[in-house]
């Protein structure tokens, strides 16, 4: 983030026509936000990967409504044997 102050200092000292500066300057920020990015994505994909291993391991979605409805449903023929 210092970086970031130091080249915002350093754009707005710079003359209009020297784009040299002001190229540097999106580039350190485009780059400091693509870090930041990366870390809240990884941070979240954390976050529902183990969501999903919670949910997995403690039967958050095992059915218990299809072994009723297969009863209702189960045809004659299948019901003798």
């Amino acid at each position: 983030m210092t970086r970031l102050i130091c080249a915002l200092g350093q754009a707005s000292i710079a003359s209009k026509s020297d784009g040299a500066n002001l190229i540097d300057l999106i580039k350190i920020i485009s780059i400091e936000s693509f870090f930041i990015i990366l870390t809240v994505s990884l941070f979240m994909s954390a976050v529902f990967v183990g969501l999903f291993i919670w949910g997995a391991s403690s039967g958050q979605w095992d059915d218990s409504k299809t072994p009723a409805h297969r009863l209702l449903w189960e045809s004659e023929d299948e019901s003798i044997q």
